[in-house]
C-alpha cells in the first residue's frame, strides 16, 4: 500500500472517530420565512438558524443540500455565516427563493453538511491537498409556504380601503342623525312659552335690570312675528331697539310710563296671538 493511500485511510478513520465522539451533540434548529407575504415572481428569503454546543475542534460548514426540488420554485443560498460565543456556535443560512406561480410550496427537507477540523486533519488536507468531504449532516425540517398572486393582494388592499371609507361614511351619517335629533330635542325643551317670557320680563323690571327687560320684550315680539313681518310689530320692534340703545350706550333709563306702554302693547299682541291659536 502506497504512502498516500495510508494517509487517506488514516484521515477517514480519524474523521469517523471524531464524529462518533460527538454523535450525541444535538443542535437547536429553526427555519422560518422572513417575508410576511410571499408573492409570485418576486424574491423572498428563508432563514435557517442552527445553534450547537461549541466543541474542542472548530466546525466547518457547507451549503445546505435540498433533497427535493420543484420546477416552479428556484432556491439558492445567499448567505452562510457563523457567530461564536464562549459556549455556542450559531450558524445562519439565508436562502433566496423565487416562485413562478401562486400556490402552496414545500421547502425542504434539507440537510446541512459539516465536519470538525482538528489540527491533524487540517495538516493532512494541506499536505496532500485532499478535498474536504463532509461526513455528517444536520437534518433541517421542511417548511410550508403560501405564494400569493400580487393582483389578489392589491385587490384585498382596495377592499380594505373601501370598507374603511364605507364605515367612516356610515359612522358620519349615524352621528348626523343621532346627534342632530338629540340637539333638536334639547332645543325644543329649551323653547320658552309666552307666559314664561312675560314672567321673565316682569322679574327683570322688578330687579331694575331695564336693558334685559326691554330685550325680553323684544324677543317676545320677534317670536310673535315668526316668518311673517307685520307692520305693527315691526314698528314696536324698532321702538324697543331704540330704547335699548339709549339704556345700553347712553345710560338713559326708561321712565315708568314708557315701560308701562311697552308692557301693555306686548301683552296685547300676545293675547291676540293666543286667541287666534285657540
Amino acid at each position: 500500500m502506497s504512502k498516500k493511500n495510508v494517509n487517506n485511510t488514516f484521515l477517514l478513520c480519524f474523521i469517523f472517530l471524531g464524529f462518533v465522539s460527538f454523535a450525541d451533540t444535538k443542535p437547536l434548529i429553526d427555519i422560518q420565512k422572513k417575508d410576511k407575504d410571499i408573492l409570485a415572481k418576486q424574491k423572498f428569503e428563508i432563514l435557517v438558524s442552527i445553534k450547537v454546543k461549541k466543541q474542542e475542534n472548530p466546525y466547518c460548514f457547507f451549503p445546505p443540500e435540498f433533497e427535493s426540488r420543484n420546477e416552479k420554485l428556484s432556491l439558492e443560498v445567499s448567505k452562510l455565516a457563523t457567530h461564536e460565543s464562549e459556549n455556542e456556535v450559531n450558524l445562519e443560512v439565508i436562502i433566496v427563493g423565487l416562485a413562478q406561480e401562486s400556490g402552496e410550496y414545500t421547502i425542504g427537507p434539507m440537510r446541512v453538511p459539516y465536519i470538525l477540523l482538528s489540527e491533524d486533519v487540517q495538516s493532512e488536507f494541506m499536505k496532500d491537498n485532499t478535498r474536504v468531504i463532509p461526513a455528517s449532516y444536520w437534518d433541517i425540517p421542511s417548511l410550508q409556504i403560501e405564494v400569493k398572486d400580487k393582483k389578489i393582494i392589491k385587490l384585498r388592499k382596495y377592499i380594505f380601503i373601501g370598507a374603511g371609507i364605507f364605515l367612516i361614511i356610515l359612522a358620519s351619517v349615524f352621528s348626523y342623525f343621532f346627534f342632530g335629533n338629540t340637539n333638536k330635542k334639547q332645543t325644543t325643551n329649551v323653547v320658552m312659552t309666552f307666559d314664561e317670557y312675560i314672567h321673565k320680563a316682569r322679574k327683570y323690571r322688578l330687579d331694575g335690570n331695564y336693558y334685559e327687560y326691554l330685550k325680553t320684550l323684544l324677543e317676545i315680539i320677534q317670536k310673535l312675528q315668526g316668518k311673517e313681518k307685520i307692520n305693527e310689530l315691526l314698528s314696536l320692534e324698532q321702538k324697543l331697539k331704540e330704547k335699548m340703545n339709549e339704556v345700553g350706550y347712553k345710560g338713559i333709563n326708561p321712565t315708568e310710563p314708557e315701560m308701562d306702554l311697552f308692557w301693555r302693547e306686548v301683552t296685547h299682541y300676545v293675547s291676540e296671538y293666543e286667541n287666534k291659536v285657540k
